[in-house]
Order: C-alpha cells, then sequence, then structure tokens
C-alpha cells in the first residue's frame, strides 16, 4: 500500500549538508508523496530531524512549492517570535516566497518527540510535515526503574496521518483522484454558508456528540503506511514508541502493546503509567516504553462510535526481529466501534519533575468553542489565517486577541457548544488541564501535580468542558496563536492570538490583523447579511413588479431617485457588501473602502437588469 497517491501532494525532503544549518526542502509532487534525503537520520526506520538536547534549532527552510509558505515547529517554543521563528504567517513577511529560502534559528530548552508542518493553507494536510525528535543526554531520575530501561530502549517514530478527505457532498474514493483537501474546504465552506440562522444560533445550545467528523478520510496510515513494519535490534532490551498525530482531523484510539507504560506526553516526562488503550487527538504526542519480545503490534483505530469502523479506518504498526519465524499477529476483521474520543488520562498522568503550582489567583477567562456551522468559531466569531488562495486574514465579528501581562497566570475554562470534538494547541507555552466535564482534578500544590502539555481534547457534545492553566512567561514575550488543530477548523477560523502587552506597545501593527473599519461594517451589517438570499429574492420580485406596472420612481425599495443604495425610507441610505460571497466570510484586512460610486457599480453589476433602473 505503500506511500499515498494524490493529485496535489506536498513534500518534505531534507538535503544533505555538510555544516549547519540543517536545509530543509519544501517540494511539491504530482503522482506520490516522499520524504528523503542523506541529512535526514532513520530512527526505527522512518527519516527524521534528529537533534540531541542542548543543540540550537538551526535549519534552513528551501521553498520548492512554487507558492508561499511557512513551517512550524510544533511543540518547540522558540524564546522570540520576530521575524517568523514560531511558524505561523502573522505578518506577511514572514513568508517564505516561492523559489526563496529562510533561515530559522532558536535555543532549545526541550527534550522529548515534537514534529514540524506547514502552517499556510491546506499544505499540512497534503503531507508537509516531519518529525523532530530531541535526544535526551540524561533521564530525570525520578523515573526511578524505568531511568535504567530508557538507556536500553530502541527508538520508534510512529506518525499518524489521514488521507483523501471527502465530505457528505461528495462520496467516498478510494483512488484519491477526485477527493483533496481543498475540494473538501470548498465543500465544507458551501455547507456552511448555507444555513445563517444555524450560524448565529449554533453556539448558544448544547448539541449532542456526532459520530466522527464531517470530514471523513480513505485512508489512515503510520509512516505514510496503513500497515508498516520494522526491524527490532537485538541490542537493547526495550522499545520507546513515539506515537505522533500528524493527522489533519483525526483523533485515534490507541491499542498499546502489551506491557506499555506511558512515559511522556507532548515532549513532558510522567510518572510511568501504564497503558491499554488511550485516545491520542490531532497534535498530541505520547511515548511509550515497553520490553521487546517476538513481536510488538499496535493499532490505530479511527474515532468512531455510532458504527463498526472497517479495515480502511485502522493503522497498523509491526516490529520483529530480524529473520523472526514466528506468525504474525492476526487481527479481527470487524473491530468494536472505538467510542467518543475522551481524554481520559487528564485525571491519572502526573507530573514526574514537581514545581510549586499554584493558579488560585489566575485570571479566569470564558471561552466557547461554537464553530461547528463555520465562521462562527469562537464566542460567535471567526478569524481565519492566510493561505495560498487568500494571503490575508479573514475577520468575522470581533475576534478576540487577549492581552497578556508577563509573569502573570491565566486559566481558560474552553465550553463546547456543538458536537464536533477540538483539539486545542498553544504556541509559546505549555499548559495543565485541572478541570474536565467530571470534575476538577485533585493535586496538591507543588505535589501530585497534572502533566504540562502542549495540546488539549475537547470532547464533542453536551458542552464539555477543559479548564487549562498557563503563565505568561515566554521571556520574548510576543504573539502566540491559540487554535483548534484540526485543519478545517482552524480554515473556519478557530484561532484566538495571545499578545503580551509590553510587545504590543513597541509592535502595534502586528495584531492589527483586522481592519477595524471592516469589523465595525460587518456588525453594522450582518443582519441584513443573515437574510441575503432573501432580500435578493425580494428585490427580483419588486424589480418584476416594477416591470410590469411601468413605473420608475419609488416602487423599487433598495435604490433611490439618485440610484444610491437604500432601505426604506427614500433618503435613507445604507452600506451593502461589496461582493455577494462576503456574505460569511467577513471582511478582508487589507481591504480598502471604496468609493460610493464604485460599491453602486460593483452591485448592479452582479444584478442583471439593474443598470437600466439607475
Amino acid at each position: 500500500q505503500g506511500a499515498m497517491r494524490g493529485k496535489f501532494v506536498a513534500v518534505l525532503l531534507v538535503g544533505m549538508v555538510m555544516s549547519e544549518p540543517r536545509r530543509v526542502i519544501l517540494r511539491r509532487y504530482e503522482e506520490s508523496l516522499q520524504i528523503s534525503g542523506s541529512a535526514l537520520s532513520l530512527v526505527g526506520g522512518v527519516e527524521t530531524l534528529l537533534l540531541d538536547e542542548g543543540e540550537k534549532f538551526d535549519v534552513e527552510y528551501v521553498n520548492q512549492l512554487h507558492e508561499n509558505t511557512i513551517v512550524h515547529a510544533h511543540g518547540l517554543n522558540p524564546a522570540s517570535y520576530k521575524t517568523g521563528q514560531d511558524g505561523f504567517p502573522l505578518v506577511e513577511d514572514w513568508l517564505i516566497p516561492a523559489d526563496r529560502a529562510k533561515h530559522v534559528v532558536f535555543d532549545i530548552n526541550q527534550t522529548g518527540t515534537f514534529f514540524m508542518h506547514s502552517h499556510y493553507g491546506m499544505q499540512h494536510a497534503k503531507g508537509l510535515a516531519l518529525p523532530i525528535i530531541i535526544r535526551e543526554r540524561n533521564f530525570p531520575s525520578s523515573l526511578g526503574i524505568v531511568h535504567g530501561h530508557l538507556n536500553d530502549a530502541e527508538d520508534f517514530i510512529l506518525m499518524l496521518e489521514d488521507w483523501c478527505p471527502y465530505t457528505m457532498m461528495r462520496t467516498s474514493d478510494e483512488k484519491c483522484s477526485l477527493n483533496s483537501p481543498d475540494s473538501a474546504l470548498a465543500q465544507m465552506k458551501l455547507m456552511w454558508t448555507s444555513v445563517p440562522k444555524l450560524i448565529q444560533a449554533s453556539f448558544q445550545t448544547c448539541e449532542a456528540p456526532v459520530d466522527e467528523s464531517h470530514v471523513k478520510y480513505e485512508r489512515h496510515t503510520i509512516n505514510r503506511k496503513q500497515e508498516f513494519q520494522t526491524e527490532m535490534s537485538t541490542a537493547e532490551t526495550y522499545a520507546r514508541l513515539r506515537l505522533i498525530n500528524g493527522g489533519s482531523m483525526t483523533n485515534y484510539r490507541i491499542h498499546c502493546p502489551k506491557g506499555s507504560k506511558i512515559v511522556q506526553v507532548d515532549g513532558n516526562w510522567v510518572v510511568p503509567y501504564s497503558c491499554d488503550k488511550l485516545w491520542i487527538s490531532v497534535g498530541q504526542r505520547y511515548d511509550l516504553l515497553v520490553q521487546k519480545s517476538t513481536e510488538i503490534t499496535l493499532l490505530a483505530i479511527a474515532e468512531s462510535f455510532n458504527r463498526v469502523p472497517n479495515m480502511n479506518d485502522v493503522a497498523i504498526f509491526r516490529a520483529l526481529f530480524a529473520n523472526s519465524t514466528s506468525p504474525r499477529t492476526s487481527l479481527p476483521l470487524a473491530l468494536n466501534a472505538t467510542g467518543r474520543a475522551d481524554d481520559e488520562l487528564d485525571f491519572r498522568l502526573r507530573r514526574v519533575q514537581e514545581a510549586p503550582m499554584d493558579y488560585s489567583g489566575a485570571e479566569n477567562i470564558s471561552i466557547r468553542l461554537s464553530g461547528k456551522h463555520g465562521y462562527m468559531s469562537i464566542n460567535g466569531s471567526s478569524l481565519i489565517p492566510p493561505g495560498p488562495s487568500d494571503p490575508d486574514f479573514t475577520c468575522v465579528g470581533e475576534p478576540r486577541i487577549f492581552r497578556l501581562q508577563r509573569g502573570k497566570k491565566y486559566c481558560f475554562t474552553l465550553v463546547n457548544s456543538n458536537g464536533d470534538s477540538h483539539s486545542f494547541h498553544m504556541h509559546g507555552h505549555d499548559f495543565v488541564t485541572l478541570e474536565t466535564s467530571d470534575g476538577e482534578i485533585p493535586y496538591m500544590h507543588g505535589l501530585n501535580s497534572p502533566v504540562f502539555r502542549d495540546t488539549v481534547l475537547v470532547p464533542g457534545g453536551n458542552c464539555a468542558r477543559r479548564k487549562i492553566c498557563f503563565e505568561a512567561s515566554n521571556p520574548g514575550g510576543g504573539v502566540w496563536p491559540f487554535h483548534c488543530h484540526m485543519s478545517f477548523h482552524l480554515s473556519a477560523g478557530m484561532l484566538l492570538l495571545l499578545a503580551y502587552e509590553d510587545s504590543v506597545k513597541s509592535d502595534t501593527n502586528l495584531i492589527d490583523v483586522c481592519n477595524h473599519k471592516s469589523i465595525q461594517f460587518w456588525n453594522k451589517a450582518k443582519p441584513y447579511f443573515a437574510g441575503g438570499l432573501l432580500a435578493m429574492i425580494f428585490l427580483f420580485s419588486v424589480y418584476l413588479a416594477f416591470q410590469r406596472k411601468g413605473e420608475r420612481e419609488t416602487l423599487y425599495v433598495g435604490l433611490n431617485e439618485g440610484g444610491r443604495i437604500a432601505k426604506g425610507r427614500k433618503n435613507s441610505r445604507h452600506r451593502k457588501p461589496n461582493k455577494p460571497h462576503e456574505v460569511f466570510t467577513g471582511q478582508k484586512s487589507n481591504q480598502s473602502q471604496k468609493s460610493r460610486e464604485e460599491r453602486d457599480e460593483l452591485i448592479t453589476g452582479h444584478l442583471p437588469g439593474l443598470r437600466s433602473m439607475v
């Protein structure tokens, strides 16, 4: 089954260089997705960017995609946001133009399992991703006996991904010749913009959980294969399985190898915890330690709770000794439904290295996740990031930019109003989960503390909630994204910006991603936009009545005697949007205000027959 094929696939290719920086080449191929290059290290048979503790992140990205891009090192926290080290397109100048290169360097004080991926449009969903491993010089002594086992462990990468997305508007396509992330997003946008009343009301209620996402996938893979098999060395007694959910939308139920223990989460050490099954949501990482046997087998099953998944919903990892003659473990063709994704381990995992942790005086902020129907993603508003087809931020409603005071502690309570689950990732910081829908997570200040992580799963349905807390302690300050890591949800604007106040004072333009006039204009006009389709029908009806009666002056509600846009009385004025498609996508941040004559020309030009009336 090998590498997944598609009409348009992006590729990460790391080329060999003899000195720093490491050169990463971003390429596109028509037929297949490949990752190769002698500068990469093989970790358990998978090509990986391999770094050592204390080493700088020093990479030169060479863009051969023939379009702009930017790359984010997921889970790593650079101490500066300037010039785009974090890899988020907050400022256009931070992008890597086509056929150009960009050098990114910053210090690393972290170890563990991470990955890099594009943060521009749907490039990540097309395959632009690569594992990053930062090897430890020493392991925490507080791990106990596991400390010695880690020194005697062989590393294996298990990168989970989903391929060939399709929606209810298009049927399944096993060859992936018709479906692509771009076409699926276009279909989702069409569905979002067709239900304006639902869009406005969706965040006011608690919906029931839905089965899977509205976007489904033909294939699920581990290391780009539906069944990945690799060879184990006899030199080590243990295996360290580094799980990365690098997918676009899918949460996976992991069936752990027998005797597995969780030792690290999102690059943070935890008290070793026995693992039978676990959920891994989009963007999360888990490190498992297991003693080697004749065969190590791991199953990853795509989330489903109302149907029995088929074998296309399953990805398999096998590790065997060389020349093994034992039969492979048989797998059931019909599997029990995986259930509803829920990060139940939040209640059980505890941090290894204790430090004082007291959030009793933190500022509490409630955030309502309201984005099932798109374009009203958080508290009824959306901030849609740039991409190749739309190089500017799009603002719908009043997206929040949270101001952070350096050294202050904050707690966000995420309440999910819709049936879809959301996997929220914070750039530049780690956080702890202190509360779920089941109540507070018990801990003592500085003792028995919940684990730090950078990505949290908020389950779908019944207004599920997660309370996460963090300290505004990034030494570089700056402006950092906090967003749902599911590609289609981010494309609908499920994004917040966290801005340090001292950075805002010196770099005001960095967070002025929304043109304030556009935001005010949208808020003033959106009651009319919600009934846009009905308004158009009404205009045509009036026009037909006008034609029949042969009158030209006041029968047409909407155009006054001078041909200006009006609503109600003859001399009233009201601005209309420049284009009909802006009804639900909002206003562009760089859009200039057109003259009244230009707006009238655009509007009458979109309605055949109106020009002759003016």
